[in-house]
């Protein structure tokens, strides 16, 4: 998997007669880069059940063959759900994953994280936590499929204690920029049919939102093209509007593509605006061939900033890699390898310091846990690293060269270098 035909040679979008060719008796499922596209061959179609009489699912699309009901073998979003309900399983424990992949964390420097997996990542993280095997803090999100299951059982964000706690519910409004299936408010360029998809139908995404908030579950809205935004937005203004879970802190997840009338809404609504700073850099000029003029609102954060709106950062691997240093460079910069010369859309860079609150002080108020963690103060957990060089102070282009030297988990050392 991981691919992403934006960056092909040959930008052609992927069809099933290149898996038949190599594979035409065994089924094969490719995941894109951004987790929102599936490439599959025929004999994953045949498995699935789809075919050209197969009617696209309400917030999915089964892309077809030119002039032809026939699937071309790339589905888009919800589409992608026949296939995941016949693939096969690994029989490795999850459990063990999520331990073998802590050491990766704390030599990364990350103490906490923001978890944004299944029910099944839930069981996992309450029995490592049961055994005393957490090895870091873990702020867990709630699948919308699952709302019922949590309200049934009395969840609601905030629920737990300084190692695991529960968060937002994750509910998706749009696909991603890289499978050209975020919901724009105009169409992409070269492509007057299509603004992308509304995963989750605005209306059904309202009472989502009013369900959770009346049951003290804040939400977590996938926000990407400037139409979910905008629909995310009246979400949230709606439970406002009728008084459902006053104080709870609800955010859009990446919030990466605005309408300039739409920016000041996060701060009147106090919304957060949860954002990955190295998709700038993984996606600009993407961004550039697919939104045209419209990138003057696009990875806005020195914008949504100075209008009074919360960052917090974060990395959302594994679609990019969690190295928070990568992120810092990208929201200082936003340049890679070292371009554009000034920066892509500079007026919204952010300077060493902000950009380093928005890992620190702006997660931990995403996660309603300011009071004990993000910053260093007396009566804090003890949660913290040495490193290399300093990132506030340090030239720009040398921020990604840092080094952890060790990381720190509740006083403890948890882990230090070589």
């Amino acid at each position: 998997g991981n691919w992403d035909y934006n960056r092909w040679r040959e930008r052609t979008p992927p069809g099933k007669a290149a898996l038949d060719a190599v594979s035409p008796e065994n089924p094969v499922a490719l995941h894109s880069r951004d987790g929102h596209s599936l490439w599959v061959n025929s004999r994953a179609l045949e498995l699935a059940g789809i075919t050209a009489s197969t009617p696209d699912p309400e917030g999915g699309q089964i892309v077809r063959l030119p002039e032809s009901d026939e699937p071309s073998g790339w589905l888009l979003e919800r589409a992608r759900e026949a296939v995941h309900a016949v693939e096969e399983r690994g029989d490795g424990s999850l459990t063990d994953a999520i331990k073998r992949a802590f050491p990766l964390a704390l030599a990364a420097g990350i103490t906490s994280i923001h978890d944004f997996d299944g029910w099944e990542a839930i069981e996992a993280y309450r029995a490592l936590h049961a055994a005393g095997e957490l090895q870091l803090r873990v702020y867990k999100t709630i699948p919308v499929a699952h709302l019922d299951r949590a309200i049934e059982q009395g969840i609601h964000t905030g629920q737990g204690d300084e190692w695991l706690r529960m968060g937002p519910l994750k509910i998706f409004t749009d696909g991603a920029l890289g499978s050209h299936s975020a919901a724009m408010l105009a169409p992409y360029a070269g492509e007057p049919e299509n603004r992308g998809i509304e995963v989750t139908p605005p209306k059904e995404m309202q009472e989502l939102v009013l369900c959770a908030s009346r049951n003290r579950i804040a939400c977590a809205l996938h926000a990407i093209g400037d139409r979910a935004n905008r629909n995310a937005l009246y979400a949230f203004q709606r439970a406002r509007d009728e008084g459902a879970g006053d104080g709870l802190r609800h955010r859009i997840e990446h919030a990466q593509h605005l309408d300039a009338a739409d920016l000041p809404r996060f701060a009147e609504l106090g919304v957060i605006a949860s954002v990955q700073p190295i998709h700038q850099t993984s996606d600009m000029f993407v961004a550039d061939a697919l939104l045209g003029e419209r990138v003057r609102h696009s990875y806005a954060w020195r914008s949504l900033l100075e209008s009074g709106a919360r960052l917090a950062f974060g990395s959302d691997c594994p679609v990019e890699p969690f190295d928070p240093f990568l992120g810092l460079h990208a929201a200082v910069t936003r340049q890679r390898d070292g371009q554009p010369a000034d920066g892509w859309q500079p007026q919204e860079r952010l300077s060493a310091e902000e950009a380093y609150r928005g890992y620190t002080e702006g997660a931990a108020w995403a996660s309603g846990e300011e009071g004990q963690k993000g910053r260093l103060a007396a009566g804090m957990l003890a949660d913290f690293v040495l490193l290399s060089d300093n990132p506030i102070e340090c030239a720009p282009d040398k921020i990604v060269d840092v080094q952890v030297l060790a990381t720190y988990v509740d006083g403890r050392e948890a882990y230090r270098a070589g």
